[in-house]
């Protein structure tokens, strides 16, 4: 059991509870697996995307990890049922994460192959690893990244 930093629903909030971790996913090749600072306004370092249910957001770029920093993915279920993403990065992704998660009230966006999958709130600042838990199965999880 392994015990993360919680990106869920619209908030990221840290775990006092542990996970069941099962085994590692792996990532299909050529997936576009990026998370973006989002921004209050549009500017020069900005795209917008809209999310599933139509809400556009402003995201910086570059973004602050990318596919080619994730060391391990696997999916978890918490005590309540939850199902969850679990994400570590290599020392360079958690670097970033560190320097872009140092304002609580910040937003990040978590986009697959272009779609936004999450847009938590941050609550703490992150590092090397953290957890998405929403409206997913496990099976979700595994058809869209690999």
């Amino acid at each position: 059991m392994r015990c993360v930093v919680f990106l869920f629903g619209l908030a990221l909030l840290v775990s006092t509870g542990c996970a069941e971790i099962r085994n590692p996913l792996t990532l299909k090749p050529g997936i576009a697996f990026d998370l973006h600072a989002v921004a209050e306004e549009p500017g020069d370092n900005t795209k917008a995307i809209a999310d599933s249910s139509g809400t556009a957001f402003q995201l910086i770029v570059p973004p602050i990890i990318t596919a080619s920093n994730v060391r391990e993915v696997t999916v978890s279920t918490d005590r309540n049922g939850t199902v969850a993403l679990n994400v570590s990065v290599d020392a360079a992704g958690a670097a970033m994460l560190r320097a872009a998660t140092t304002n609580p009230g910040s937003q990040v966006a978590l986009v697959v192959d272009g779609e936004i999958v999450s847009a938590p709130v941050i609550h703490s600042q992150i590092s090397d690893e953290f957890q998405i838990a929403g409206p997913y199965s496990e099976s979700d999880w595994e058809k869209l990244i690999e």
